[in-house]
């Protein structure tokens, strides 16, 4: 009765704990390979971000001068998806409707052992009066 008890327990538990083979083709990755990148790096992204926005995308309520943060997907095939502004309390400071850096190009999307991935990016951009 014992040995059929343990048995029992060990199958339950191996299999509460095990890890399910279906991949999911719309999660993110959290440690990849390579990082997702601005087309010509990290200087012409610094360029783009302060030739390219519009204060009047911001809702001045919400917005004190300091750090906001820029946050977005890259996705598998490059594309920035669900970009949002956010004040230090992360709380989005776009008036409503409107999409910052409504032209930013195509990124080189990030990669793990598998290929493409989608990856999340945050950027701190410091805005002095």
């Amino acid at each position: 009765m014992r040995t059929t008890l343990f048995y029992l327990i060990v199958i339950v538990l191996g299999t509460s704990y095990s890890q399910s083979s279906e991949e999911k083709k719309d999660s993110i990755v959290q440690f990849i390979s390579c990082p997702a990148e601005f087309p010509g790096g990290h200087q012409e992204l610094l360029i783009y971000i302060r030739n390219n926005i519009n204060y009047s995308d911001i809702d001045s309520n919400k917005f004190d001068y300091g750090t906001i943060y820029i946050t977005f997907f890259v996705e598998a095939d490059g594309r920035i998806t669900d970009m949002e502004l956010l004040n230090r309390n992360r709380e989005s400071i776009c008036n409503k409707g409107a999409v910052p850096f409504k032209s930013m190009p195509n990124w080189k999307p990030a990669c793990d052992g598998n290929g493409p991935v989608r990856e999340r990016v945050r950027i701190p951009v410091i805005i002095d009066p």
